[in-house]
C-alpha cells in the first residue's frame, strides 16, 4: 500500500486512532493504533504493551509498509 503525499502529511498530524470491530453478537471492541514513522517506510503497531483484550493476551504486533 503506498500513501499519497497528503495521506502521509495527514498521518503524521494524527499518530493515534482508534479501531473498532464488533463480536458476532454485537459487543464494540476498540483498540487504540499507533504508528512510528520509519524512514523510507511507515510501521504500524498497535496493542504494543501486549495488554490483554477481555480474558486473552495477545502479542504485540507490527506491520511494515513500503
Amino acid at each position: 500500500m503506498t500513501f499519497t503525499d497528503e495521506e502521509i502529511a495527514y498521518l503524521r498530524s494524527q499518530p493515534l486512532a482508534r479501531l473498532a470491530t464488533l463480536s458476532p453478537g454485537g459487543q464494540p471492541d476498540v483498540v487504540p493504533v499507533a504508528y512510528a514513522p520509519v524512514t523510507p517506510t511507515v510501521s504500524w503497531s498497535w496493542n504494543l504493551a501486549g495488554e490483554p483484550v477481555g480474558d486473552t493476551w495477545y502479542a504485540a504486533r507490527r506491520a511494515e509498509h513500503g
